[in-house]
């Protein structure tokens, strides 16, 4: 007597599991935001994936993809599985992604000021299609799937030497060619550096860029302009809402006359940008007026060391911290509207694994910061501070920042390294699950 195939259906010997499926040729889908008995591939296990398992067991048709708990056959349990996880979506996890190791569009830069962490890959180039391509693949097997790509002004506005064309074209020649050759629900958007861009346009101090003068605020409505000619209507360009997100770098440290230039981008784009700031701060001056000009608002990160200091710099009182300003500004924010469309001020909390900077000592002429101290297992406290922030996601935008994917001089990075391997991006695949 046999086993029904109804109930029981068994891969054959050129069969493989949804995992191997999501891999193979033609078929890589990793850079989906999926969870495995995310059958449909929507971001969300719902009635319509319960239906997908119950009608193949029903019809006696193995699906590799639909073999959820990848035991090379489908049966009640899979049905079971996916019922079980139903209500469940992801999280889309954003992180900063810097285009200036190694670049050979320019002498080679960054590696030599100093870095806290190796990278597996060596002192790459990343305007190596190569190198980005694996970067991309191998970030979205772990649910990565979403770069915020650093930008420091056009490359047509310099001459060969300079650092913003490097960037530029390391993001036009390796990064998005990369990109689109991975496929799938990979995204980027663009990370635009104000530090940078007005440090060395009107020598603004990082604590201070004053939009008072108009020429401040010509650059700054002529760049997201220019980022609206040339990426917005990318098909892999990020879009929250239906329309394109972009990054900005330390709006908490606008003054002036900023509002006239948002204004002036969101009449531009007839509102259909979506503005994520850089606002959210230990201590200082908190401005909800400029909050009011952004679409949502977040953290680069929340590191302070004299905060952190009487803490001893335990990455437990960092996740501590984080989580009660995050907290803070969610009350603050509940009565805040955007001041064109109206709409909620929303919250994006973001993530770091690490925060060491030590390798930049005696290298780049920076002050360096006393590390965040770890436990036993650093990737499960990693893992603890998704989960505790997951609590302030936005159930509307399921967006978390994550800082970073390769900013080495910082040790933020979760891009596998020597010393830690994969275990950053592991704990990201841990916790994707968001249920809000």
């Amino acid at each position: 007597m046999t086993t029904q195939p109804s109930r029981r259906l068994q891969r054959g010997r050129l069969g493989c599991t949804r995992r191997e499926f999501l891999q193979s040729s033609g078929a890589w889908l990793g850079c989906l935001p999926l969870l495995l008995e995310d059958v449909d591939l929507s971001g969300r296990v719902d009635s319509r994936d319960v239906r997908l398992v119950r009608a193949a067991l029903r019809d006696g048709r193995y699906s590799a993809e639909l073999d959820v708990n990848q035991d090379g056959q489908l049966d009640q349990a899979d049905l079971e599985q996916v019922r079980s996880r139903r209500g469940e979506r992801v999280v889309r996890y954003a992180a900063h992604y810097y285009p200036w190791w190694g670049n050979r569009l320019q002498p080679p830069y960054h590696w030599g000021e100093g870095i806290s962490y190796r990278p597996a890959r060596g002192f790459y180039d990343t305007s190596a299609f190569r190198l980005a391509y694996d970067q991309i693949q191998s970030a979205c097997r772990y649910g990565l799937d979403t770069f915020l790509v650093e930008w420091i002004g056009p490359a047509s506005d310099f001459g060969r030497s300079n650092p913003a064309r490097s960037v530029e074209l390391a993001l036009q020649q390796g990064f998005l060619p990369a990109l689109e050759a991975a496929g799938g629900a990979a995204r980027f958007a663009i990370l635009y550096d104000s530090a940078i861009i007005f440090r060395r346009e009107f020598g603004f101090q990082p604590d201070r860029f004053d939009f008072d003068p108009p020429a401040a605020r010509d650059r700054l409505v002529s760049d997201l302009i220019y980022l609206g000619e040339r990426y917005f209507g990318h098909p892999q360009y990020l879009h929250l809402d239906g329309r394109p997100l972009v990054y900005l770098y330390l709006t908490r440290s606008f003054r002036g006359d900023y509002a006239a230039a948002f204004d002036r981008i969101q009449a531009h784009f007839g509102g259909r940008i979506f503005l994520l700031g850089d606002e959210v701060w230990l201590g200082g001056e908190t401005d909800l007026s400029r909050s009011g000009c952004l679409d949502a608002v977040t953290a680069y990160h929340l590191y302070r060391p004299d905060l952190l200091e009487p803490l001893g710099f335990a990455y437990g009182a960092y996740t501590d911290l984080a989580e009660s300003i995050y907290r803070s500004w969610r009350r603050a924010l509940e009565p805040l509207r955007h001041r064109t469309s109206g709409q909620p001020v929303r919250l994006v909390p973001s993530v770091i694994p690490d925060f060491n900077d030590f390798g930049l000592l005696d290298r780049s002429g920076r002050e360096r910061n006393r590390p965040l101290l770890f436990g036993a297992n650093p990737a499960a406290e990693f893992g603890q501070q998704i989960e505790r922030m997951k609590r302030w996601v936005d159930p509307k935008l399921a967006l978390m920042v994550v800082t970073s994917y390769n900013e080495f001089h910082e040790g933020t990075t979760v891009e596998e390294t020597v010393e830690y391997g994969f275990s950053r991006l592991i704990a990201l695949a841990a916790h994707k699950a968001f249920n809000r």
